[in-house]
């Protein structure tokens, strides 16, 4: 998942202590280690994603991943809905059309009528509790869409990468099968990380894949 994030209108309402309700988004950010952040707010025309990070909270620095680019136009006809076409062209350049996002902003004008992934903060009170709660029931219901599991196979063992970052390894399949399902995860999720090599990884992922077919079906 990656979030697009402004900064005037959200991380402080208008009148209010810049970075005001920082401390508030960073906690969300930690009940959720897989979310990326991608700045998209107009600071990033003053100041580089280095400067922009120290902003932040050190554990939270690493998770700034970008900025989008500025997208200008001298003479008309200019950019309609110009965030949503910046975030666009990220996307893009980075090759994260299948990627799930969202954008914390307090603009509406500035993306499409019926965007989906916008979650719109008044700019008087920024991101306070209420959008916070909003925020993180859209993560929670995201999260079937970043519950894919990478599996590898090297030297006789399979790796297996999680939404959140964590890695498992075994070299018993049915071992690493049976604690996926404890946590939930199913056959769909698993997918293999060597698509470049789908042999390489075929024997103790299919094994693996197997494995938790199974269990599904004793749980039923």
């Amino acid at each position: 998942m990656i979030l697009f994030l402004d900064f005037d209108g959200v991380l402080h309402g208008l009148g209010q202590q810049v970075f005001e309700h920082l401390p508030r988004f960073e906690a969300i950010l930690r009940e959720f280690p897989h979310i990326e952040v991608v700045i998209s707010s107009s600071w990033r025309e003053k100041f580089s994603l280095e400067e922009m990070r120290e902003f932040f909270s050190e554990d939270v620095q690493p998770r700034l991943v970008g900025t989008t680019p500025v997208i200008t136009a001298k003479w008309p006809p200019y950019p309609r809905h110009v965030r949503h076409q910046e975030i666009q062209e990220f996307i893009v350049s980075r090759g994260f059309e299948t990627r799930p996002w969202l954008a914390l902003d307090d603009d509406m004008t500035l993306f499409p009528a019926d965007c989906p992934s916008l979650i719109l903060c008044e700019p008087v009170t920024g991101f306070d509790d209420e959008m916070a709660d909003v925020l993180r029931a859209r993560l929670n219901d995201s999260m079937g869409l970043d519950r894919r599991v990478m599996a590898y196979q090297v030297a006789g063992e399979v790796s297996v990468l999680l939404h959140t970052g964590e890695m498992l390894i075994d070299s018993d399949p049915e071992a690493l099968a049976a604690m996926l399902f404890e946590r939930g995860f199913r056959s769909c999720d698993v997918h293999n990380g060597q698509e470049r090599n789908r042999a390489q990884g075929a024997g103790l992922i299919v094994s693996l894949k197997r494995t938790l077919r199974q269990l599904a079906e004793v749980s039923e």
